[in-house]
This record gives structure tokens, sequence and C-alpha cells, in this order.
């Protein structure tokens, strides 16, 4: 991974614990009646929170204590001695969302994720995560291709996830060419479709260069100077594209090509 996409990475700290409480659930429907009477759980808690860097910004000890603290101080207790809490009608959702806003007014402006559940089985997940990233991109490759890294699937090695985007990107390509075949044929290709393909070939565009340490705005700055040696006057020539294999050779001894080597490193 190079230094500036490991610069762009997504960072959090997290912490978790767990206490004893007792909930019902009035409305619960026939099928699981029994949860409309009392019953207690152990609730596992486990908290996301945002940072920028890796020198120990918030400490997770730290934060653990406070959460354990609004917990206390919010509900009443059933046994102090064993620390059992009376929940009320509270659901999982409801712990989730009281301690992710009480977070967030701990340490505003970060992103936030609250997991609580049942007996460390069933649960549910509050988070402001998706809604805290810029998903417009506004036009920006570093941005686009920081965030189609995010929900990467992992792989054994370098060698094989290169070879993974590399197949990807040439099965996508294809999708994109089976929507236009519609078009060529007679009718009208589906615009949502074509939009959807071509989506999924950025994608695999951007994880690829990732996967080989190089970065859209690189790629994209190449092709335009590479395509601006080729056809200086901004038009297409026949016999400039017949000789596009010296011209391409050409450029890569022109300070174009070493200036956009450079912004690569």
């Amino acid at each position: 991974m190079s230094e500036e996409v490991a610069a762009k990475l997504s960072r959090s700290v997290w912490c978790s614990f767990q206490f004893e409480g007792l909930h019902c659930w009035p409305d619960a429907p026939e099928s699981v009646a029994y949860l409309r009477d009392e019953h207690r759980h152990v609730f596992y808690v486990c908290v996301w929170i945002e940072v920028y860097h890796n020198d120990r910004e918030l400490e997770f000890i730290t934060v653990k204590h406070q959460l354990e603290n609004l917990i206390n101080e919010h509900y009443p207790h059933v046994n102090h001695i064993k620390r059992i809490f009376d929940l009320g009608c509270s659901s999982c959702e409801d712990i989730a969302k009281f301690l992710l806003d009480q977070i967030v007014k701990l340490y505003p402006d970060r992103a936030v994720e609250v997991s609580v559940s049942e007996d460390g089985e069933n649960g549910s997940c509050v988070s402001t995560f998706d809604c805290a990233k810029d998903v417009t991109c506004n036009g920006d490759l570093a941005s686009y291709q920081e965030q189609a890294y995010q929900a990467i699937q992992s792989h054994a090695n370098n060698k094989e996830e290169v070879m993974h985007w590399a197949i990807g990107l040439g099965e996508e390509a294809g999708e994109v060419l089976s929507v236009i075949k519609h078009r060529y044929y007679g009718d009208l290709y589906n615009e949502n479709d074509l939009l959807n393909e071509l989506g999924d070939v950025l994608w695999h565009v951007a994880a690829l260069c990732t996967a080989t340490g190089l970065s859209l705005e690189t790629v994209a700055a190449y092709n335009l100077a590479k395509l601006q040696h080729r056809y200086p006057t901004g038009q297409f020539d026949m016999q400039r594209s017949i000789d596009r294999h010296a011209l391409d050779s050409e450029f890569e001894q022109s300070a174009q090509f070493k200036n956009v080597i450079e912004r690569k490193k």
C-alpha cells in the first residue's frame, strides 16, 4: 500500500464492556410472547470512535470508563451490589442510540458506531460513520479511490489481490459491452444499467490502482499528458494515431512524462 493511500485510511479506536440488565418488550408478537415479561440478559457493548492519527489520540480505557459511568448514571439499579440495571422497555437499539448521543457530545465531529448485543449472540448497531463521510467526491479522484477501498475484501497476498481486481476489471468491462450491445442492435440501452456498470469498472480500476501502489489522479494525469503529446492540436490526427507507439516512446522522454512520474512518488 502506498504512503499516500495509507495516510488517508480511516481510523478508529474501540472499547467494549458488559453489564447485566432486566427489560421487557410489551408489544412483542405472539410468536415471542414470552418477551413481554421482564427477563434478564448480559448486555455486551462495543464502541468505535473515529480518530485522526496513530498516536493514541483517544485513550480507549478512559473512553470505556466514561461509557460505563453513563450506563450507571442513566439506568436505575435493581441490585447495587451485583450492578444489575432496570432497563425498562429499552431495546438494544435504544441503549446503543443513548450511548451514541452521549459520545457525540463528548467527542464532537467524529464518526461513531455503537453495537449492543444480548448475551453476545444477537444485537443491533447504530452508526454515524456512513453519514460522516462525503460520498459525493465532488470530482476528487483521491477521495473516490479512498472511499472505494474502505469495504474491500482481504486477500492472502498482494499478487492474489492484483490478479483478482485485474480479472474483475475485464469482467466489468464486458458488462458495459453487454449494455451497449442492445443499442447497437437497435434497442435503447438502459441508462441506469450503463451508469451501474461503468461505476463497477471505475471501482475495479481504483482497487487495482490501490493494490499496485498507484493513485487514480496519477493515472488520469498520465493519460491526459500522453494524449496531449500525441495530439498537440487537441484534434484527432489519423497519421499520429498510426504512429502512436513511436510517439508514446517519445513521450516517455519528455518533461511532461517526468512531471507525472514525480507526482506519483
